[in-house]
């Protein structure tokens, strides 16, 4: 859907009100925050299939996700060695007690497109695209068709950023990228739901909701500049799931 936007300043589309922008955007997507401090892929698919009609808890989209929780290999200077395959499975503590990058036996980190992906067609759901290397115009189209995608990115404290990437061998002798643990960026994910021609509007998960965590409160449902939002998407090559 295109509109230009005439609502008041206290909208989220306020910022591109401001600019006078023609936004595009995919109507009918609830906002979720994630129930626990690791599973924001599965928020953003739980938000992802409710545009679809299909309702669904994260404890359930979890359950699907194949949870490993055995503890990570790390090196003497704390990179990981060895750990899960996010590509089949949700490597980790879905709720670990903290955020970081110093990743141990307690930690969490999440999981990949193509384990979402299959996920999400368990569900019911229709996925469009699952992988890496999505262009921002072929983003752009998606959104202007009415398909959310959601999207991983880099992220350090609650904003998107570049990192290089480590590596670690996984246990089904697969090689998995991580962020570096040096960049303090770690790995995120956010549902995106609109753009413009200065940024893209996001559901990102993280809402800091949840007591006792250290979530970012700033969070949640938010413009983001197209350099901010593209650095951080850049950090795992474009990795993308295009929902219906």
């Amino acid at each position: 859907m295109t509109v230009l936007l005439l609502l008041g300043s206290s909208s989220l589309f306020a910022q591109a009100v401001r600019q006078s922008l023609a936004v595009h955007f995919v109507p009918h997507v609830p906002y979720r925050g994630q129930r626990y401090t690791e599973d924001c892929e599965t928020a953003a698919l739980q938000m992802a299939l409710a545009h679809e009609g299909i309702r669904v808890s994260q404890d359930e989209l979890l359950r699907a996700e194949n949870i490993s929780l055995k503890a990570p290999i790390l090196d003497r200077r704390g990179l990981v060695l060895q750990w899960g395959n996010p590509d089949t499975s949700f490597v980790g503590q879905p709720d670990s007690a903290s955020i970081s990058t110093a990743y141990g036996a307690s930690s969490g980190y999440g999981t990949y497109a193509p384990n979402i992906a299959a996920v999400a067609q368990r569900f019911g759901g229709v996925v469009l695209r699952s992988g890496t290397g999505l262009t921002r115009a072929e983003l752009e189209r998606a959104i202007e068709d009415g398909h959310p995608v959601i999207a991983w990115v880099g992220d350090r404290a609650g904003r998107m950023r570049w990192a290089p990437l480590a590596r670690w061998r996984a246990w089904d002798g697969e090689l998995v990228e991580y962020p570096a643990p040096s960049s303090g960026v770690y790995e995120h994910c956010v549902l995106v739901a609109g753009w413009s021609d200065k940024g893209v509007y996001v559901l990102d998960p993280l809402d800091g909701a949840r007591s006792g965590s250290n979530l970012n409160p700033v969070v949640g449902p938010a413009w983001v500049a197209w350099d901010e939002f593209l650095a951080g998407f850049r950090t795992f090559h474009g990795m993308a799931v295009v929902m219906n």
